[in-house]
Protein backbone atom coordinates (compact mmCIF):
# COMPACT_ATOMS: atom_id res chain seq x y z
CA UNK A 1 0.00 0.00 0.00
CA UNK A 2 2.82 2.34 0.43
CA UNK A 3 4.65 1.49 -2.21
CA UNK A 4 1.81 1.76 -4.52
CA UNK A 5 1.31 5.49 -3.39
CA UNK A 6 4.85 6.40 -3.61
CA UNK A 7 4.52 5.56 -7.15
CA UNK A 8 1.17 7.50 -7.55
CA UNK A 9 2.62 10.35 -5.99
CA UNK A 10 6.03 9.72 -8.08
CA UNK A 11 3.47 10.20 -11.13
CA UNK A 12 2.14 13.06 -9.97
CA UNK A 13 5.33 15.04 -9.14
CA UNK A 14 6.39 13.98 -13.27
CA UNK A 15 3.30 15.01 -14.46
CA UNK A 16 3.77 18.30 -13.00
CA UNK A 17 7.26 18.59 -14.19
CA UNK A 18 6.08 18.10 -17.73
CA UNK A 19 3.45 20.70 -17.46
CA UNK A 20 6.04 23.28 -16.17
CA UNK A 21 8.27 22.57 -19.08
CA UNK A 22 5.84 22.95 -21.54
CA UNK A 23 6.11 19.13 -22.49
CA UNK A 24 2.63 18.74 -21.80
CA UNK A 25 0.97 21.26 -23.74
CA UNK A 26 -2.41 20.48 -25.34
CA UNK A 27 -2.99 20.69 -29.27
CA UNK A 28 -2.44 24.79 -29.39
CA UNK A 29 -4.99 26.36 -32.39
CA UNK A 30 -2.75 28.49 -34.34
CA UNK A 31 -3.34 31.40 -35.84
CA UNK A 32 -3.31 32.38 -39.60
CA UNK A 33 0.44 33.97 -39.73
CA UNK A 34 1.31 30.78 -38.01
CA UNK A 35 -0.04 28.87 -40.60
CA UNK A 36 1.55 31.28 -43.34
CA UNK A 37 5.03 30.71 -41.74
CA UNK A 38 4.44 27.33 -41.71
CA UNK A 39 3.63 26.43 -45.21
CA UNK A 40 5.80 29.78 -45.95
CA UNK A 41 3.13 31.54 -47.93
CA UNK A 42 1.85 34.67 -47.65
CA UNK A 43 -2.01 35.39 -45.31
CA UNK A 44 -3.56 36.22 -48.70
CA UNK A 45 -2.11 32.80 -50.17
CA UNK A 46 -3.46 31.08 -46.83
CA UNK A 47 -7.11 33.05 -47.58
CA UNK A 48 -7.07 31.39 -50.86
CA UNK A 49 -6.57 27.78 -49.71
CA UNK A 50 -9.72 28.10 -47.04
CA UNK A 51 -11.64 29.61 -49.88
CA UNK A 52 -10.84 26.95 -52.15
CA UNK A 53 -11.81 24.07 -49.18
CA UNK A 54 -8.62 22.84 -49.16
CA UNK A 55 -8.23 24.09 -45.10
CA UNK A 56 -10.86 24.26 -42.64
CA UNK A 57 -10.60 27.09 -39.99
CA UNK A 58 -12.22 27.03 -36.97
CA UNK A 59 -13.58 30.31 -36.13
CA UNK A 60 -12.93 31.52 -32.11
CA UNK A 61 -14.69 35.01 -31.98
CA UNK A 62 -14.52 35.77 -35.32
CA UNK A 63 -10.80 34.69 -35.51
CA UNK A 64 -9.54 32.06 -37.99
CA UNK A 65 -7.64 29.44 -35.77
CA UNK A 66 -6.37 25.90 -37.13
CA UNK A 67 -5.53 22.50 -35.39
CA UNK A 68 -2.01 21.68 -36.42
CA UNK A 69 -3.19 18.25 -37.32
CA UNK A 70 -5.23 19.95 -40.19
CA UNK A 71 -2.19 21.64 -41.61
CA UNK A 72 -0.33 18.88 -41.48
CA UNK A 73 -3.37 16.98 -43.09
CA UNK A 74 -3.08 19.37 -45.75
CA UNK A 75 0.34 19.40 -46.54
CA UNK A 76 0.51 15.73 -46.71
CA UNK A 77 -2.14 16.42 -49.32
CA UNK A 78 -0.12 18.38 -51.45
CA UNK A 79 2.94 16.03 -51.08
CA UNK A 80 1.27 12.97 -52.51
CA UNK A 81 0.19 14.65 -55.68
CA UNK A 82 2.77 16.96 -56.34
CA UNK A 83 2.49 17.41 -60.01
CA UNK A 84 -1.41 18.49 -59.36
CA UNK A 85 -0.68 22.38 -59.43
CA UNK A 86 -3.66 24.20 -57.56
CA UNK A 87 -4.00 27.57 -59.54
CA UNK A 88 -5.60 29.46 -55.92
CA UNK A 89 -8.36 32.48 -57.62
CA UNK A 90 -7.16 35.52 -56.94
CA UNK A 91 -10.08 37.82 -55.22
Amino acid sequence: MLEERVSRLEQELEDLRQRLNGDDEPDRLLALDDVAKWLGVSHRTVDRIIAAGDLKPIRTRGIRRFHPQTVDAYIRRRAESPYKRRRYVRR
